[in-house]
């Protein structure tokens, strides 16, 4: 478990990192993106319903609106 959660943290500060640079070939290109990352909002998952299958869609669970709230007024 150790090494899985080693080898997610890597890819979520790539991720992060390729996010904040702006995204290559399109108009946001060089634009400053800020990127955060959280359990803000947990989902149920939707998965197969009458043959359609809804990959990694969900119905919203809860929002941690005083989490977003608070990450709001950090950035003003």
């Amino acid at each position: 478990m150790a090494h899985v959660e080693q080898v997610a943290a890597h890819q979520r500060l790539w991720l992060e990192a390729r996010l904040s640079l702006g995204l290559p070939s399109t108009p946001l290109h060089g634009v400053e993106l800020s990127v955060i990352s959280g359990n803000l909002v947990t989902a149920k998952p939707l998965g197969v319903r009458e043959g359609v299958d809804f990959d990694h869609s969900g119905e919203v669970r809860r929002v941690r609106a005083s989490a977003i709230q608070g990450l709001l007024e950090k950035v003003r």
